[in-house]
């Protein structure tokens, strides 16, 4: 009896740490709901509330009620550092509110929570009822504890957005947006098909995936790796069809191998299986194109001002060009992995590499002030079927008179050389 009346004690206080350590945790969750809510009301043009649907034990379930005068709080909202550009650009998003409910599921160190928006309510709810959108309801997962600290999952069915002279559709999208277990975070997303309808054009995206890596250094966040597949890429337009498949592009960004902190060296690989271009009565095939790039020695801040630009600022030009000068002060160096390009009617190669000295984009004052910079080479070989495609055949025999081009066995080739701006091919020197 006496070892019974033990296992049993032992029970119940294994049951009472549970439930102590379970009651624990649900007042954590509480207390971090309200500095959430907090974090939420403090951008001047957001204010959230919080309504308690139930308070039990193991479950908490809540709707959180979130307003935004414009869609230019939203970056503060996330984190993210204040971009002037991007939050103007936001902002014409105009008003926005959105009304989620949130379940919580608790047990001692951890809660599991699941959000679903509510698409009958707010914003969405009244371009529902205006017949602008027909969608699906997006859910949201995450938690805390457990190995689950800083995971987000959304999956959303799809939708469609009426758009003044067409629709955007969207067909099943997921996230994965996870920390890497150091000092980064990974993003994966899935999307089945994609469609934008403007007027007579069309842009279809289907079967995209991929990822990407990101590491936070020196207060802010660097695109470190990236890779990318692409099922199938359509453009219609009036007179006009391009058609891609089986697009893979993968992207990496290192250390520089001389070991330096402020410089990088940027890697990429591509693939596209297949392609199609009509243009009119005109039709252009691609079987397959392979192609890999490097460049060494980057400026890290002129990288990350580039990327910035290209996301935020792509229609201002002196910032591109401010953010493309702080890489061309510490020169660069291109490297051509042999490229390989098949066409219906025949097949191209090309390999090489060009390197820069350091300059200052003001100092350039022409084309021929830049090739000055330049010293590199370019090896071409191409089927003599491709030559009609880019020139005639007096021009062609005049360049193979002239040494630029060799002729073997219906293959064309010419290794093309810069130095000090001074081009010449198959050693013979070319006016540019």
């Amino acid at each position: 009896m006496k070892r019974y009346g033990r296992l049993l004690a032992g029970l119940l206080a294994a049951c009472l740490l549970f439930l102590l350590a379970t009651l624990y945790t649900g007042q954590q969750l509480a207390s971090a709901r309200a500095q959430w809510l907090s974090q939420l009301n403090a951008p001047a043009r957001s204010g959230a509330t919080w309504l308690t649907l139930d308070s039990g034990l193991f479950h908490q379930r809540g709707e959180l009620h979130l307003s935004l005068l414009d869609g230019g709080a939203l970056p503060t909202l996330l984190g993210l550092p204040p971009q002037p550009d991007l939050n103007a650009q936001l902002a014409q998003l105009g008003p926005l509110e959105l009304y989620v409910t949130i379940d919580s599921r608790v047990l001692p160190g951890r809660v599991r929570h699941q959000a679903r928006v509510q698409v009958t309510r707010g914003t969405l709810g009244q371009l529902r009822d205006q017949g602008l959108l027909q969608i699906q309801e997006p859910q949201l997962s995450w938690g805390d504890g457990w190995g689950q600290d800083g995971r987000l999952a959304l999956s959303w069915p799809g939708g469609r957005l009426q758009l003044d002279d067409g629709a955007l559709t969207l067909d099943s999208l997921a996230l994965d947006w996870q920390p890497d277990g150091q000092d980064g975070r990974q993003l994966a997303w899935q999307l089945a098909e994609l469609t934008l309808d403007q007027g007579d054009d069309r842009l279809l995206l289907s079967q995209w995936q991929g990822e990407l890596a990101l590491m936070h250094q020196a207060g802010e966040w660097r695109l470190t790796r990236c890779a990318s597949q692409l099922a199938q890429l359509l453009r219609l337009r009036a007179d006009e069809r391009l058609e891609l498949a089986g697009a893979d592009f993968t992207f990496g960004l290192s250390a520089n191998k001389h070991g330096l902190q402020s410089v990088v060296d940027l890697n990429g690989q591509g693939r596209l299986a297949a392609g199609v271009l009509q243009q009119g009565s005109r039709r252009y095939t691609l079987e397959q194109l392979d192609l890999g790039l490097a460049l060494g020695g980057i400026d890290v801040q002129g990288y990350q001002a580039l990327l910035q630009s290209a996301l935020t600022r792509f229609d201002q030009r002196p910032v591109w060009l401010a953010a493309l000068n702080r890489v061309t002060r510490s020169g660069f160096q291109l490297h051509l992995e042999p490229f390989h390009l098949q066409l219906d009617n025949g097949r191209l190669k090309a390999s090489g590499e060009v390197t820069s000295r350091p300059f200052d984009m003001a100092s350039l004052t022409d084309i021929a002030s830049f090739r000055s910079l330049l010293q590199g080479v370019l090896e071409l070989e191409a089927d003599a079927s491709l030559a009609p495609m880019v020139t005639d055949s007096g021009t062609l025999l005049a360049m193979q008179d002239a040494g630029y081009v060799t002729d073997q066995a219906g293959v064309l080739n010419s290794r093309l050389r810069v130095v000090n701006g001074k081009l010449s091919a198959n050693g013979n020197a070319i006016q540019w």
